[in-house]
């Protein structure tokens, strides 16, 4: 086999250079993009059908949008030197700089690069400003007209050339200081709302976990779009969300005293980009010139080896079956608690490696059921689900418990399972059926945690059936204490039998 040296290598890299970019792009770059992600976006698919239909359409806005997804994509931006791009490629060229100079460009970048879906979400914000911007400099501007006229002519004249002469190149300064002028003024605010609506996508995707769901990350492109929209747009899921934020936050704290998680107590290696837990043989890349870049794009993947601090007692607990109240007198504010110590429940789930199984209840003889297996705990269309479910009828304890005991009866998964009573506690049971569920719980070791949601709770009910009962009021002002009852059984339930 014929030896392939570097002169033979630089030669066949320059054959796949495609000059009418502002990058170095070879034609898998631009298959991979044209043929995958840029079919995924109707936006970007239905902008490109308008301008092929145009009197005078824009010849390269492929090109553009590939270069735009790049500028905000990749994790090195080398764009190429004016003289490596053909003449009648400046026009984007020049835009495509002027943009990657603006401050929030770079803010997004921070947020964008490596991810195909947010580059995707950023371009389809930005690109028809793009569009429009270079629309009216080629319809106002007297030195861009005569540049494209320039092009025109050089393009012709390179279609009649010899293969390998070389081509000619138009003078660009006068349409480069244009194109400094108009991009920078016309596209700043388009800029500052592309920021704005991306950081409110990705501020969903963290608020909710669902960028770490195999589910949604499968999801078609269309679809993860209008499942982060009503996400962020539904009332009731942005009041759940922001109280199980707080909730949240109530378990991490109480957490780190229960358990006496502490920077001592090591218990292996995750990955990660914490700094200063990160091991020696990786923080000596940053050392050595030829492996620096490696460790920060090792930090930017999360994917340094850094120390796992934490309890190894809390992992790998049993499921937690949430029965949740839907009834017409948990309306309102209690709802709203009652989904969001779901929430809250899905956190010690993540934390401690358990699946969960949510009936929500009212006076139905078959309540409606979700399941979220640990891969599933982010799974946006079962937390949008069970968040604005909303029976209002009346109120059985019967029928959702019973449920409780054949889910955990019947499943394999599900046989050591905890159960979460989530109610106001109004309504009543039948003594047969208390005696029997107690005598089960006994037999199969099974625990009822209760959750008293509101003022005025009707404790001697719940009680009848539950070993543990936490009364969630209003966390206001009280969040040691809530930390301690709200999740301490949990997280601790082997030690406190």
């Amino acid at each position: 086999m014929k030896r392939l040296t570097n002169r033979r290598t630089k030669e066949l890299e320059k054959d796949l250079t495609l000059y009418r970019y502002t990058f170095k792009t070879d034609i898998i770059d631009e298959d991979f993009f044209n043929k995958g992600l840029r079919a995924k976006s109707k936006r970007l698919t239905a902008l490109i059908k308008e301008n092929k239909e145009l009197e005078n359409p824009h010849p390269y806005l492929e090109n553009l949008i590939l270069d735009l997804f790049q500028a905000y994509n990749r994790y090195y931006l080398r764009p190429l030197t004016k003289n490596e791009v053909y003449s009648d490629y400046y026009l984007n060229y020049f835009t495509v700089k002027e943009i990657m100079k603006m401050d929030d460009f770079k803010e997004i970048r921070e947020i964008s690069k490596r991810d195909d879906f947010t580059s995707l979400i950023a371009v389809e914000a930005i690109i028809p400003s793009v569009v429009k911007v270079i629309k009216e400099l080629k319809e106002t501007n007297e030195d861009l007209k005569n540049f494209l006229k320039e092009v025109k002519k050089d393009l012709e004249e390179r279609e009649k050339s010899e293969e390998g002469q070389t081509i000619k190149e138009v003078t660009s300064e006068e349409i480069e200081k244009a194109l400094k002028k108009s991009v920078k003024h016309e596209l700043k605010t388009d800029l500052e709302s592309s920021k704005e609506a991306l950081l409110a996508e990705v501020k969903t995707m963290q608020g909710f976990g669902v960028e770490t769901d195999g589910t949604f990350c499968k999801l078609p492109y269309e679809e993860k779009i209008k499942t982060l929209k009503e996400l962020r747009e539904n009332r009731k899921i942005q009041e759940v969300s922001k109280l199980a934020g707080r909730l949240k936050a109530i378990y991490k704290k109480g957490r780190k005293v229960w358990t006496k998680e502490g920077m001592d107590s090591i218990t292996g290696t995750t990955r990660g980009s914490d700094l200063s837990s990160t091991l020696t043989h990786d923080l000596s890349y940053i050392s050595n010139k030829a492996y620096k870049k490696l460790f920060y794009k090792k930090m930017i993947d999360n994917d340094l080896t850094n120390y796992d601090y934490g309890s190894k007692r809390t992992k790998g607990k049993g499921p937690i079956v949430a029965v949740i109240d839907v009834s017409g007198t948990m309306r309102g504010e209690r709802d709203t608690y009652a989904k969001a110590t779901f929430m809250a429940l899905l956190e010690v789930c993540r934390k401690q490696k358990r699946e969960m199984y949510v009936i929500l209840f009212s006076s139905e003889s078959n309540p409606r059921t979700v399941s979220f297996s640990r891969s599933e705990l982010n799974n946006p269309k079962k937390l949008i689900e069970v968040i604005t479910y909303f029976s209002g009828n009346g109120t059985l304890f019967e029928p959702p418990l019973r449920k409780a005991q054949e889910v955990i009866k019947s499943s394999k998964v599900f046989r050591k399972s905890d159960i979460v009573f989530i109610t106001d506690g109004d309504s009543r049971f039948t003594g047969r059926f208390v005696g029997e569920f107690n005598s089960w719980k006994a037999v199969n070791k099974i625990s009822v945690y209760a959750i008293l949601i509101g003022s005025g709770a009707r404790r001697e009910t719940v009680q009848k059936v539950s070993d543990t009962i936490s009364e969630l009021e209003s966390i206001k002002g009280n969040e040691e204490e809530a930390s301690k009852d709200l999740f301490r059984y949990l997280d601790l339930k082997d030690e406190m039998k």
